[in-house]
């Protein structure tokens, strides 16, 4: 009876003592738990710098894309001036060609020109046709002729008379009366609407 006794207790000690660990092993658990359940700054922060982080690689992708943007509209931009700069150098090289070019024709022109002076003239026509003259040739209606005493047949001169202006050739001799320069032909004439006597403009062509 003893023994049975000794046994039953020792069974209540061993429920009891079962009965506080599991207690304490609770306590423990549910302790661990609600610091789990706690959240921990530090954590709050990492996941922040995170966020952080991944928002600037994403900008740094953007802002790398926008610069090879940059690099290649920078390359394009640079080729476009290069070519207009040769594009104008070119221009400008032909521009100053032509520009001796009118500058060298304007001196010719120039020299090709006597100066105008003045000087009486006359004009013969009908009555002459068929009949030789001094530079050759015979006269004829509408012949630009002048005759000149001592200018070199073959000499052009340019004539002008009230607005008309006409270019004669030196093909005959005279005019033989005291004050007159040129004897005009009748080609010339009717190119000026000259008749009879008067004073006309003229200069040497060369």
């Amino acid at each position: 009876m003893f023994h049975n006794r000794f046994e039953g207790k020792t069974v209540l000690y061993v429920v009891v003592a079962v009965l506080a660990v599991t207690i304490a092993f609770g306590g423990i658990v549910a302790s661990a738990s609600a610091e789990n359940a706690t959240p921990d700054p530090k954590d709050q922060e990492i996941t922040k710098l995170r966020a952080k982080l991944s928002a600037l690689e994403t900008e740094n992708a953007m802002l790398i894309g926008k610069n090879r943007e940059l690099t290649a509209l920078n390359a394009k931009l640079t080729k476009a001036v290069k070519s207009y700069a040769a594009k104008v150098r070119a221009l400008r090289a032909r521009a100053w060609s032509l520009y001796r070019k009118l500058r060298a024709a304007l001196r010719r022109l120039a020299t090709m020109f006597g100066p105008w002076r003045s000087a009486k003239a006359s004009w013969y026509g009908p009555g002459f046709y068929g009949h030789g003259l001094a530079g050759g040739g015979v006269l004829k209606p509408n012949m630009k002729i002048f005759a000149h005493r001592t200018m070199k047949f073959g000499t052009r001169v340019q004539f002008k008379y009230r607005g008309r202006s006409v270019v004669a050739v030196a093909k005959d001799r005279g005019p033989y009366i005291a004050g007159r320069t040129f004897d005009l032909g009748p080609g010339t004439a009717k190119a000026l609407g000259f008749d009879g006597v008067g004073t006309v403009r003229w200069r040497v062509i060369r």
